[in-house]
């Protein structure tokens, strides 16, 4: 008979503890917090596990499809990015997928930015010109800061040979090249782009 009040015992507080609140002996949901807006000095909240995002890269091997879900709140962005953290450039609240670590949008975040440039002041008609790819010398595509500029969201400032953009963060680098020859000739014709991180914040 004992052996049988203990069974129901333990099956009856099992079903008890099903759901967990704080604050609340009647827990709405698998894990329920109820604050206290009324005392002012306690404070109101729930707050992620914090953790910068070079330690976050740190435990890529640990976070799995068994992780899927986990929310932090990264205190810094990551320096050398892993394949899991390659979206954890900078603060706030990040959820994990299953296969990478996702930020939490806001209504006020925008969306991606854009420059687009657009050069086609380049010609070969002088001799000089010509003799130049003839003799495998370099010709730059210089772009004016006002005539050349389509689109500028990322508040980059634009010089003739060079562009400086002082928003940290990831960045898509797509160009096209179109080439008129009005004579026969052999040409070789390529692009070329030097991508440098500033070590002053874009001053040179």
């Amino acid at each position: 008979m004992k052996k049988e009040i203990l069974t129901i015992f333990v099956l009856i507080s099992a079903i008890s503890f099903a759901q967990v609140g704080i604050n609340t002996k009647t827990p709405q949901s698998t894990f329920d917090v109820v604050g206290d807006p009324t005392d002012l000095t306690k404070v109101d909240g729930i707050i992620a596990p914090r953790i910068s995002g070079n330690n976050l890269a740190n435990k890529d091997t640990l976070y799995t499809t068994a992780q899927t879900g986990t929310i932090v709140y990264v205190t810094s962005g990551v320096v050398v990015p892993t394949a899991k953290t390659v979206n954890v450039t900078t603060v706030g609240y990040y959820y994990f997928d299953g296969s990478v670590w996702v930020k939490m949008s806001s209504s006020n975040q925008s969306g991606p930015k854009t420059l687009f440039l657009d050069a086609t002041n380049v010609t070969t008609n002088s001799a000089n010109e010509a003799n130049a790819f003839n003799t495998g010398a370099d010709i730059l595509v210089n772009f004016d800061s006002s005539s050349h500029v389509r689109l500028n969201t990322l508040n980059a400032t634009v010089n003739k040979e060079s562009v400086i953009i002082s928003d940290s963060g990831f960045y898509q680098i797509t160009a096209s090249l179109t080439t008129v020859i009005e004579a026969e000739t052999d040409l070789d014709i390529f692009q070329s782009f030097n991508v440098e991180k500033s070590s002053d914040n874009g001053t040179t």
